[in-house]
Parts: structure tokens; C-alpha cells; sequence
């Protein structure tokens, strides 16, 4: 039995919560899973599990996991940054899976591309958002 991508976002927000300079320009309610917070200012970070699979061999399981992780604001020049921030908190990183149980090992967080958008919100403003997609490996040892 293997554990599902659970443990793989926990992962993900705790590296980018590492990042001081972008926890401190994005708060603690700045990082959310799959939709854009209610009530909260620019800018803020929305990520979401777009593509995951297993490789199983004889004793292991990788599990191998896509995710957009899209950095929002109302000026271009912050998205950009703030996408750079995510970049240095997740590319080419080991993942810290401690304390979270799941019995998955951390192999590498890559950066395998880009996406890039503008919109107008509810209010009529603006809002530019940058993206990369990250490809987490995490490896497990079979237990059925």
C-alpha cells in the first residue's frame, strides 16, 4: 500500500513557507490549494496537483507528482518575483517529509516549465500570474 500525494503538498507548503522573503510577502494565508482565497490581497500564491503516478519495482514505489504552482498580484513586477521566490524555494530541492508519516523519501523537486497570464478580477483590476511546474519524485518502500 502507498500513500497518495497527501504528503507531497504538505511537503510543498512547508518548503515554500521556509522562504522567508516570501512567506513575509505573502503571509501565512497566502499559500492555498486550487483556488484563489476570498477576502485576501494581493499577492498570494495557488498551487495545484495537476498529474501524479506510481513506478512500481520489486520492493519500491516512486511516486511521481506534477504541480502548478502560480504566483498572483496585481504588478507584474511582484508576480515575477514572487515566481523567482517559489523557484528558489522548490527547484532542484529534497523535500522535507519528516514528521508527516507518510513513510515517503524525498528524490528531487524540478522545475519543468512555465506558464504565464494576465486577467481582470471581480473589482476590475488587473492581475498578472506566473507559474512553474514542478515534477516532485518521492520514493516508498512497498508494505503489500
Amino acid at each position: 500500500m502507498t500513500t497518495g500525494v497527501a504528503p507531497v503538498k504538505q511537503a510543498l507548503v512547508r518548503a515554500l513557507r521556509a522562504n522567508s522573503t516570501l512567506h513575509a510577502l505573502v503571509g501565512s494565508t497566502g499559500i492555498n490549494e486550487g483556488t484563489e482565497p476570498r477576502s485576501v490581497d494581493y499577492p498570494y500564491i495557488v498551487y495545484s496537483i495537476t498529474h501524479a503516478y506510481r513506478e512500481h519495482d520489486g520492493t519500491n514505489v516512486s511516486v511521481v507528482t506534477d504541480v502548478d504552482v502560480w504566483s498572483v498580484s496585481d504588478s507584474q513586477v511582484q508576480a515575477h518575483t514572487l515566481d523567482q521566490l517559489v523557484a528558489d524555494a522548490l527547484e532542484e530541492k529534497v523535500l522535507d517529509f519528516s514528521g508527516l508519516g507518510s513513510g515517503q523519501t524525498s528524490l528531487l523537486c524540478r522545475r519543468i516549465g512555465d506558464l504565464s497570464s494576465t486577467d481582470v478580477d471581480g473589482a476590475g483590476t488587473r492581475i498578472y500570474q506566473m507559474a512553474g511546474i514542478y515534477r516532485i519524485w518521492t520514493d516508498q518502500q512497498r508494505t503489500a
